[in-house]
């Protein structure tokens, strides 16, 4: 970087000609980097107004101006040489390439000062007075003649003075917009209110940031000392006594009066921290309440990027603030329970102003304030389940959180020796009761302490266990089900009095200092009413051992032979016990009393240890985990693993892990799966979307000019454009690629029968197709081309339908046949009969979607289509089709289709639906439409040119708009080697496009529009097409000088490289085109 010449980051902007900015965030969030207030050199923006003042015109809006223009960007800086008496310093500012006060001076919003000889030194004095002069010329900004509407007047004071509690009353709950202008510590803020200029500090509720300090009064025993004679008797001073005090006595008394109090640790950091988030930033601001002090508390949002972020709970979980109750009682529930998570998770990690915490050493400890909502994925056992926390981000470590149901344990027997063993059976049935009322149900949990629990032989490995309340909302549990110690809880039923009050669990007998559920007492009514009842374990009697038969542990072979027992019934219902990866479960079947190993027929996930593989067996845990699901198997593999599929609730659930990217199809057994249309459609909104294991997929990268995966260069692709439609759409095909050669190749071996023959396509078993012999090549014919005779001369060819209708208004340039030299159409059979083979073969009757071969009218050469609608002809049926490898349509007779071959029909369209990126042209309908189509097509459809084709994007939408021949639209800048211009800005240039503008533009598009700018901008003042205004041939006529604003004009060619060929008449040139290469563009 040259010398004297800095980068950093614009973290204010005070006024319109003055920015802070600091030096570049190093990795330590504890280091406040250097800043300075800069100054820019040569302008002076309006002043801006205090509190119950008056803002100079456009003051604000010069403020705002360069306030979005520069708060939070990188920026390029230099210090001159300022004047030094002003304490201020005077730079140079530039943001990427752009001259900062340049930009601001174009604008009107400041004007440009000029002073002493350095001034006319600046390199950048001469071309501020030339913007400026141009700005006063145009009446921008300040040069206005009416500036009224530009001046603010600012309320007198700001709200909390008296009225605080009024108008937090009026506005609690809403989101109010502002523009923060001051942080006075990381927690209080001061705001203008947007749109009423209403100044506000806000107190962030629920935490408190460390004290910037403060200025404290002590009275000084010298300042008591008065002059003798000074007071009266009483005490009283004289008017005459009074003298104004020096300016040494006024410090001296300052200085006695006053003592600094210093920041507390981190509190320059925690100011620095929210400073960098929101000062000078637009922002939400909701009102939650007011204190005692009439100080007004509230919730601050900020945007960063896309995602909207709580001041509060940054603060918190940077240890940059600490966790306030009384002051979070204002907030909702879930808010405070982030909140004060955010706190504990902070004092844990011992974060800045905890560091050196230390929490109470206690062998057991309580939980405070934890309570989540969440859903019940696994239980673990009678007493263990694990919930899914809906408030925990999706992939930490409490995402899924076991909780320990508290003071209950599972039920033991005592045997005749006096030892105690569990209860296996009611330990069994305890765990299925929680499965079927619990499993996949949406539970309110309360944390309530944790217990250690050390190793049998080794002490120093302990576990911690985590207990809790889990209460069920009654609705879900069933009317009649809730126990009398539930009664009115708001929570819902108590899980654990539930399986107490059924005799399914024993309750734990604590210790007097041991922590227990905080709702024990409704706990030991239960358990005494399942006592006297003699309920459950308390009945003591003697239950049958249930044997289940695990075939996942035994030999194949025993898994085949229970196979041929599984087939008595189509579908079996089962219990998903464990998920071993994203495909393969472990299931039982309860009505065979069997446990299998399972796996989706032709459905693979990723792999252990492999990229979404965890992804995928998490989303298989929340989905299908201890559910009941119905399975269809259709085989088992040599291992002993049941292939089939699967159902939840009447989903297929192979089909979901597939339309989130979690797995991939394979062709092995898929042609047995009784859903395989919707297991193939599920991965193919996978891949559009390019989700999980799709993230590299890339359709164009089978091609010879795909793109490499993984870098960041635009997508170039070598193209023909083949077909041209309105409103800027085109159909292109990639030059070079190997799969056109391959269909010519099988089509030019072909003999296709006389069009007045029977057309049958028989069994592919037997042949291909029986109907198209192979006949040699003749020496003379190229293998990679589709004529096959030379053409007649003299023959007329009628105007493709497409054409026609492109230019329906415009009859006068076109004619019924265009004359070209040899094309001699093959005549069709006088009669036309499809008649059945007393063979039995099948009859050719295409249908709707079907891909055909069908014989182009133009060359009689034969080219794949598909079928898109049929329509009664005079002599014999005739179809709509669509060229998918050209991207035209056509009405073919009956006797001009053949049936494809499955080995070409099932080769991809080549033809790509395309459009022109960054910019808009009118449709067909629209004013300008048929001429821009007229335009368009003589640039891209002279001579077979070879196009170079960015992509710039991509879209499905409107993909299927004029055809079936693509499965997105690539939006493409498409360029000519002999041209300096492409053909974006030609169209432009002419008038027969505009910029397409969108909110939220990347930086690589603001570049690229920006190019395009100056030949849309030429278009506007030559008054060109979009751009004609109609007053213009009235004021030539005035000035006397003739004007000729024909449609045609912007038909010429672009004034850079004007190619001889594209003033030729359009219809001399789809002549030519046809005559030479049907194929390169078809209609």
């Amino acid at each position: 970087m040259a010398s004297g010449w800095f980068r950093g980051k614009v973290k204010a902007v005070p006024s319109g000609d003055t920015l802070v900015i600091m030096a570049s965030a190093k990795a330590d969030p504890e280091t406040i980097p250097p800043e300075k207030s800069i100054t820019l050199s040569n302008i002076i923006a309006p002043r801006l107004a205090r509190r119950g003042g008056t803002d100079e015109p456009f003051a604000w809006e010069s403020r705002e101006f360069l306030r979005k223009l520069c708060i939070g960007q990188d920026v390029t800086f230099r210090v001159d040489n300022g004047p030094p008496a002003t304490g201020r310093e005077f730079g140079t500012v530039y943001l990427g390439d752009q001259h900062v006060a340049c930009l601001v001076i174009a604008n009107g919003l400041a004007k440009v000062k000029v002073q002493g000889q350095k001034a006319n030194e600046n390199p950048y004095v001469a071309e501020l007075l030339r913007l400026e002069e141009i700005a006063k010329q145009h009446g921008l900004g300040r040069w206005t003649k009416e500036p009224k509407d530009s001046i603010r007047d600012l309320p007198t004071s700001f709200i909390g003075e008296a009225d605080a509690k009024d108008y937090v009353a009026n506005n609690k709950g809403k989101a109010l917009e502002a523009i923060v202008e001051q942080v006075r510590d990381g927690s209080t803020l001061r705001a203008y209110l947007i749109p009423s200029f209403d100044f506000v500090q806000i107190y962030v509720a629920g935490v408190q940031a460390p004290s910037m300090g403060r200025r404290t009064f002590i009275p000084s025993t010298d300042a008591q000392v008065e002059a003798p004679g000074d007071n009266d008797v009483n005490g009283v001073v004289s008017a005459e006594a009074q003298e104004p005090m020096t300016a040494a006595q006024k410090l001296v008394a300052h200085t006695s009066t006053y003592f600094e109090i210093p920041p507390s640790q981190f509190g320059r950091e925690a100011k620095h921290f929210t400073e960098s988030r929101v000062l000078n930033r637009e922002v939400r601001i909701v009102l939650e309440g007011t204190d005692s002090f009439n100080n007004i508390f509230g919730s601050v949002y900020y945007s960063n990027g896309d995602t909207v972020m709580d001041l509060a709970l940054e603060l918190v979980e940077n240890g940059f603030a600490k966790y306030i109750d009384w002051s979070a009682n204002m907030l909702g529930a879930e808010m405070k329970a982030k909140l004060k998570t955010a706190d504990l998770q902070a004092k844990k990690d011992q974060l800045r102003i905890w560091t050196g915490f230390k929490p109470p050493v206690t062998n057991t400890r309580p939980i405070y304030n934890q309570k989540f909502i969440g859903k019940v994925i696994e239980i673990v056992n009678g007493h263990s389940i694990i919930v899914a926390d809906d408030a925990a981000p999706y992939g930490s470590s409490l995402a899924e959180r076991k909780v320990n149901l508290s003071s209950i344990r599972p039920p033991k027997l005592t045997s005749p020796s006096g030892e105690n063993t569990i209860n296996e059976h009611f330990t069994r049935v305890a765990k299925e009761y929680l499965r079927t009322r619990l499993i996949g149900k949406q539970v309110n949990v309360s944390m309530e302490y944790s217990t250690r629990i050390p190793h049998k032989t080794n002490t120093a490995d302990t576990r911690v266990l985590d207990f809790g309340s889990v209460f069920l909302p009654s609705q879900v549990e069933g009317v009649g089900s809730t126990s009398p110690g539930s009664f009115g809880n708001p929570l819902g039923v108590n899980v654990a009095e539930l399986l107490l009050s059924r005799g399914f669990a024993d309750i734990t007998r604590h210790r007097d200092y041991e922590q227990r559920s905080h709702h024990y007492d409704a706990l030991m009514a239960a358990y005494s009413r399942a006592e006297k009842a003699k309920k459950g374990f308390h009945s003591k009697k003697e239950y049958p051992v249930t044997h289940i038969n695990d075939l996942t542990t035994v030999p194949a072979k025993k898994a085949r032979d229970f196979f041929q027992l599984l087939q008595r019934n189509r579908r079996h219902s089962a219990v998903v016990e464990y998920i071993f990866s994203g495909h393969r479960f472990k299931l039982t079947i309860p009505k065979e009393t069997s446990t299998i190993a399972f796996s989706f027929s032709g459905v693979r996930c990723p792999s252990k240890n492999e990229p979404y593989s965890n992804d995928a067996i998490a989303l298989m845990r929340r989905r299908i985990l201890q559910r009941d699901v119905e399975i269809e198997i259709e085989a088992v593999d040599k291992t002993g693993t049941f292939l089939g599929s699967l159902w939840e609730s009447n989903t297929n659930m192979a089909s979901v892990l597939l339309e989130a990217g979690l797995a991939k199809l394979s062709s092995f057994g898929l042609d047995r799966i009784q859903d395989a249309h919707t297991l193939l459609r599920a991965e193919q909104s996978a891949k559009q979307k390019k989700l999980k294991v799709w993230e590299t997929y890339n359709e164009a990268a089978i091609s010879p000019q795909g793109p490499v995966t993984g870098q960041k260069e635009k997508e170039s692709l070598k193209v023909i454009v083949t077909e041209v439609l309105g409103g800027g759409n085109f159909y292109i095909r990639i030059v070079g690629d190997s799969r056109l050669a391959s269909i010519q190749r099988q089509l030019a071996i072909l003999k296709f029968d006389d069009p007045s023959e029977t057309l049958i396509a028989k069994d592919h078993s037997k042949a291909k197709l029986d109907n198209l012999e192979v006949q040699d090549l003749q020496k003379d014919t190229s293998s990679d081309t589709l004529e096959v005779k030379d053409e007649p001369k003299n023959h007329s060819i009628p105007l493709p339908s497409r054409w026609s209708r492109l230019f329906k208004d415009h009859p006068e340039t076109l004619n019924d046949e265009v004359s070209l030299g040899t094309l001699e159409a093959e005549e069709p059979s006088d009669t036309f009969v499809k008649s059945n083979d007393a063979s039995g073969a099948l009859p050719f009757n295409p249908s709707k979607g079907d891909v055909v071969l069908a014989q182009f009218n133009l060359d009689n050469s034969w080219n794949r289509a598909l079928i898109v609608g049929e329509l009664q002809g005079a002599v014999e049926p005739e179809y709509m089709v669509f060229y998918i490898d050209y991207g035209n349509e056509d009405v073919v007779p009956y006797s001009h289709l053949r049936p494809a071959d499955q080995s070409i029909s099932l080769i991809p369209p080549l033809a790509k639906l395309c459009s022109l990126a960054f910019i808009t042209v009118p449709g067909l309908k629209d004013d300008l439409g048929e001429q821009a189509a007229r335009y368009l097509s003589m640039l891209l459809l002279d001579n077979k040119k070879e196009f170079k084709a960015i992509v710039e994007g991509r879209s499905t939408a409107g993909a299927k708009l004029e055809g079936q021949g693509t499965e997105e639209v690539l939006a493409v800048t498409l360029v000519d080697d002999d041209d300096e211009i492409s053909i974006n800005a030609a169209m432009l240039e002419r008038g027969l496009a505009q910029i397409e503008r969108k909110r939220g533009d990347t930086w690589e598009r603001r570049a690229a529009v920006k190019k395009l700018e100056e030949f849309q901008e030429l278009a506007r003042k030559e008054n060109r097409g979009v751009w004609r205004r109609r007053d213009v041939p009235e004021k030539l006529a005035k000035d006397g000088k003739a004007s000729k604003l024909d449609d045609d004009e912007d038909l010429l060619a672009p004034t850079q490289a004007p190619p001889p060929t594209r003033g030729y008449d359009l219809i001399k040139l789809i002549s030519l085109k046809s005559s030479k290469s049907p194929k390169a563009h078809k209609g």
